[in-house]
């Protein structure tokens, strides 16, 4: 067992409900006390490790996949509430102190939480050339401009190519948001609730975050599958989960 003094900083991982101290192993974040346990405040269990305060947490691969792991360890038997990457509480004390002051928040978000996960799903165009000429038939006034161009040498259109370039961005950005409504539309019907993000880069359409109950995880995978089938040559799709549910905690933790 690793020793942590009360002195020590700990690192925070999430929070869950449990009135035991309990023992993840030495799983803990590289640099500090690998003992990932729990501090309790009544019934709810902030689970660290020890971690000195003024040592800089590099986001490097090491550190968040370590990270990433032992929320992993944790999901398989809490709900977790879980914090951001890089969050250090100068001692144990102030943990408890977290804990209390945020007591019926993080019961009300723990509650909503209960049984549910994340999955992050990216959309991408697979040919952005592709999806301009999909705009182009479309927009009969943006084909029609098109082909009044192409029937003049190219030293008289350089003004017109540039306005036919920004209508076809301002259509491509009309169309990106209609189609990522349409498939987080088509995602939410096996979701709980669904958060969607910025896109970026010029080929990304969706960038959204779903949560799911576990046990609807299989059905998700599927409707995604399904989708990326029935899309196939226009679209990639990419998902990461099941994660911890920080889209959707409701709650900022400080410490």
């Amino acid at each position: 067992m690793g020793v942590t003094m009360n002195g020590e900083g700990r690192y925070l991982y999430g929070i869950i409900e449990s009135a035991k101290r309990i023992e993840f192993g030495p799983v803990g974040l590289p640099g500090g006390d690998p003992m990932v346990y729990t501090i309790h405040h009544r019934d709810l269990g902030a689970c660290v490790s020890g971690y000195p305060p003024q040592r800089e947490i590099r986001a490097d691969a090491e550190h968040c996949l370590a990270h990433e792991r032992v929320l992993e360890a944790i999901m398989q038997r809490f709900t977790i509430l879980p914090f951001e990457f890089g969050t250090v509480a100068p001692t144990e004390a102030e943990v408890v102190k977290l804990l209390s002051r945020h007591r019926n928040g993080i019961k009300l978000a723990l509650r909503r939480l209960h049984g549910r996960v994340e999955v992050g799903v990216k959309a991408f165009w697979k040919s952005l050339q592709a999806a301009a000429l999909e705009v182009a038939k479309e927009h009969t006034a943006i084909a029609r401009y098109r082909r009044e161009i192409a029937s003049k040498p190219p030293e008289e259109t350089y003004q017109d190519r540039i306005q036919l370039g920004e209508m076809v961005a301002v259509a491509l950005g009309e169309k990106r948001k209609r189609e990522a409504n349409s498939l987080a539309g088509t995602l939410k019907r096996v979701a709980a609730d669904v958060s969607q993000g910025a896109t970026v880069g010029d080929t990304m359409v969706l960038n959204a975050a779903f949560l799911i109950r576990k046990a609807d995880f299989p059905r998700f995978e599927q409707t995604l599958k399904a989708l990326g089938k029935r899309l196939d040559g226009r679209l990639d799709f990419k998902y990461s989960g099941p994660l911890p549910p920080y889209s959707f905690t409701g709650l900022s933790l400080r410490v």
